[in-house]
C-alpha cells in the first residue's frame, strides 16, 4: 500500500493523520488531556516490523520514561516494545500502522498525564537510562564489570582494561573484593596482569531518584543520593571519604521493581584530595557516570537459566570423553557450585569432531582442559580436575561427599564392578550411569539412588531368562555384536557415533542429574532417547525388541526391576 492509502485508512479510523515532506513522513496529532501531542513516522521501503513513531517536541513534557531524545533531530524515540519481536502482517501494512499508533498513544498518554506513573517507569528503566547518560561522556565505551555477592559496604579493587584489548570483557574495567581477587574464580579475566585504577566502595541505597538525563545533572544527583544511603552504608561512606586520593569509585546498588540495579560514579582529580561530598567540592573533580555490568551470582546465574538453589551442590563426573565433556558443560550451566572431573586420558586429534575441546588442547589431559574451560565460562563454578579411573575410587568419605556421581566412561564391565563396590561398602551418593550406542541408534542414563528401589543391575536383567546379564536391557543394539571400528590396526578401535549423538545423550543425562538435585526426581530412574537405525542395519547389525517397540523417548521412568537379584522383591 502507498503512504497515501495508509494515511487515508488511519483517517477513517479516527486519527488526525497527514502526509508531510513530499509524502515521506506521516504526522499524527492525538489528544493528551486538554492539550495535543504529535507523532512523526518516516516511511520505510518495506514493512518488516512494527512501524516506529517519534514524539514531536518532547521537551514540552519533561523527562518521560520510554522516550529517548535525539539531540540532532529534536524528536523523541518511543520504546513501545521490541518492534522486531512482533509478528506483522506485511501484506496488509495499514493494520501494522493502526496497531503501532494504538500502542504509542496508549503508552504516551498516561506518561504525560500521570507524573507518579511516569516516575515509576523512569525508576524501572533506571539501568537503561543510566547507560544513555554514560554514552554522553568521553569514556562512554568503558564499563565496569563487577563481581560481588553482597550489597553490604565492602572495599573493592578496581583494575584497568587489560593491555591493548579493544573488545570483549578484557577491554573494560574490572572490580573484585579482596577475597575474590585472591581466589581462582576469575583467572580468565587476567586480574593479576591488570593495572590498579583507584579506590572503590560499594554502597547500598534505600530509595533512589530517576537517572539524570544530562551530564550537568550528575553532581546534584550524587549529592542527593548521599541522603538515601542505607544505615549500614553511612559510616562506611564517612570512613571512605576521609581517605586521600586522586581517583575514587563509588559503586551503588538499589532495589528496583524490575530487580537490583548496579551503577557507579568515578571521581578524578589531578591533585590528591578527599572524595568530594558537596556541590562546591565537586567543582574541582571530574565526575563520570559508569555503566556497571553485574557479575554477581544472583544476577548472572538465574538470568542465564541456572538455579541459585544448586549453588551448594557438588558433582563428581568420572569420564571426560565426548559424552562426559558435554555433561560437564550442561551440569555447570545448571548453577551447581562445584564439579570435580576425573579422567586420566589425554586429548587426541581423533577426538576433535565429537568433543568440546579444541585443536590447541591436543596432548593435554582432558579433565584439566575441560575444567579450565568451565572456569573461564562459569565465573562462580569451582571446577576441579583429577586423573583417577573409576575403579580407583575407593574412599567412602570422598564418594559420599558428593551430592551426585555421574559415570560416563562407556565401559559396562567397570561400571558394574563399581556398582557392586558401592553396594557392598554403603556408598550413599546417588550414581548416574550414561552411555551412547554405536551408529547413534540411541543413548541411555540410569539414576541409582540407594534410598530407593532400583539399581544399575536392574538395567542388566536379561529379558529372555530374567537372570543377571552382561548387556544392558536398555540397549537398542542386540548383544554379542562387534560394533567397534578398527582404524590403523590394533589399539585404534573406536565406537562409531556422531558428536550430535554424544550431545543428545549428555543433555539427557545432565538433565536427569539436575532434576535429582532440584528434588523433582525422587526415585531410581532410567531414561533413553532413540535415533535412526538405518546406518546400523545397513551394516548388518540387529536391533533389540525394545528398539522396535520403544515409545517413551526422553521420559523418566522407574528403574526398578522386580527380577533384579540385588534389589528385586
Amino acid at each position: 500500500m502507498s503512504p497515501e492509502e495508509i494515511t487515508a485508512h488511519l483517517c477513517t479510523m479516527g486519527y488526525s493523520a497527514t502526509l508531510e515532506q513530499d509524502a515521506k513522513e506521516l504526522h499524527v496529532i492525538f489528544d493528551v488531556g486538554e492539550q495535543q501531542a504529535g507523532l512523526v513516522h518516516r516511511f520505510p521501503d518495506t514493512v518488516r516490523k512494527l512501524p516506529a513513531f517519534d514524539l514531536r517536541d518532547p521537551e514540552n513534557y519533561g523527562t518521560l520514561a520510554h522516550v529517548v531524545v535525539n539531540s540532532e533531530s529534536g524528536l523523541g524515540a518511543v520504546c513501545v516494545h521490541d518492534l522486531d519481536s512482533i509478528s506483522v502482517n506485511f501484506e496488509v501494512p495499514y493494520l501494522a500502522y493502526e496497531d503501532s499508533l494504538r500502542r504509542h498513544i496508549e503508552l504516551l498518554q498516561p506518561l504525560i498525564l500521570n507524573s507518579a506513573w511516569n516516575r515509576q517507569e523512569l525508576l524501572r528503566e533506571f539501568h537503561s537510562n543510566w547507560e544513555l547518560l554514560c554514552a554522553r561522556f568521553k569514556n562512554s565505551n568503558k564499563s565496569l564489570y563487577f563481581a560481588c555477592d553482597t550489597t553490604t559496604p565492602v572495599s573493592v579493587h578496581i583494575r584497568s582494561p587489560y593491555g591493548s584489548a579493544r573488545a570483549g570483557i578484557l577491554a573494560h574495567y574490572l572490580g573484585l573484593d579482596q577475597s575474590q581477587a585472591k581466589s581462582n574464580l576469575f583467572t580468565s579475566l587476567q586480574w593479576r596482569k591488570r593495572q590498579a585504577s583507584g579506590k572503590a566502595l560499594v554502597l547500598a541505597l534505600d530509595g533512589i531518584e530517576p537517572a539524570p538525563t544530562e551530564p550537568g545533572e550528575v553532581v546534584d544527583w550524587y549529592v542527593n543520593a548521599q541522603t538515601k544511603l542505607c544505615a549500614d552504608s553511612v559510616d562506611a561512606f564517612a570512613r571512605f571519604q576521609r581517605r586521600p586520593g586522586k581517583d575514587f569509585w563509588l559503586i551503588f546498588s538499589a532495589e528496583m521493581a524490575s530487580g537490583r540495579a548496579w551503577f557507579a560514579i568515578r571521581f578524578r582529580n589531578k591533585k590528591k584530595g578527599r572524595l568530594p561530598i558537596t556541590t562546591n567540592a565537586c567543582e574541582a573533580w571530574i565526575l563520570e557516570p559508569i555503566v556497571v555490568r553485574a557479575l554477581d551470582r544472583e544476577s548472572v546465574v538465574p538470568r542465564s537459566g541456572g538455579k541459585i538453589a544448586l549453588v551448594e551442590k557438588s558433582v563428581l563426573l568420572v569420564g571426560c570423553g565426548s559424552v562426559g565433556s558435554e555433561i560437564a558443560y550442561r551440569i555447570a550451566s545448571t548453577g551447581v557450585g562445584s564439579i570435580t572431573i576425573s579422567d586420566p586420558d589425554v586429548f587426541k586429534e581423533e577426538n576433535l569432531y565429537r568433543h568440546t575441546l579444541a585443536l590447541n588442547d591436543i596432548g593435554l589431559l582432558k579433565s584439566r582442559c575441560v575444567a579450565s574451560d568451565l572456569r573461564h565460562k562459569f565465573l562462580w563454578l569451582d571446577a576441579i580436575a583429577i586423573e583417577k579411573r573409576l575403579e580407583f575410587f575407593d574412599d567412602m568419605d570422598e564418594l559420599n561427599s558428593f551430592d551426585v556421581i555421574v559415570v560416563a566412561i562407556g565401559s559396562p564391565t567397570v561400571e558394574r564392578a563399581f556398582h557392586a563396590f558401592a553396594v557392598d561398602n554403603g556408598v550413599t551418593a546417588p550414581i548416574i550411569n550414561t552411555w551412547v550406542e554405536a551408529h547413534g541408534v540411541g543413548g541411555h542414563a540410569t539414576l541409582d539412588m540407594p534410598t530407593s528401589k532400583g539399581c544399575l543391575r536392574c538395567a542388566y536383567v536379561d529379558p529372555t531368562d530374567l537372570r543377571r546379564g552382561l548387556a544392558s536391557n536398555l540397549n537398542f543394539l542386540a548383544p554379542n555384536q562387534d560394533v567397534t571400528v578398527t582404524h590403523g590396526g590394533c589399539g585404534f578401535q573406536y565406537l562409531p557415533y556422531s558428536g550430535i549423538a554424544a550431545s543428545y545423550t549428555a543433555t539427557m543425562a545432565a538433565d536427569l542429574a539436575a532434576r535429582y538435585l532440584e528434588g523433582s526426581v525422587i526415585e531410581s530412574s532410567k531414561i533413553s532417547w532413540v535415533g535412526n537405525a538405518e546406518t546400523a542395519q545397513a551394516e548388518g547389525f540387529t536391533m533389540t525388541h525394545r528398539y522396535h517397540h520403544f515409545s517413551k523417548p526422553l521420559k523418566v521412568q522407574p528403574l526398578h526391576n522386580k527380577y533384579c537379584d540385588v534389589c528385586g522383591s
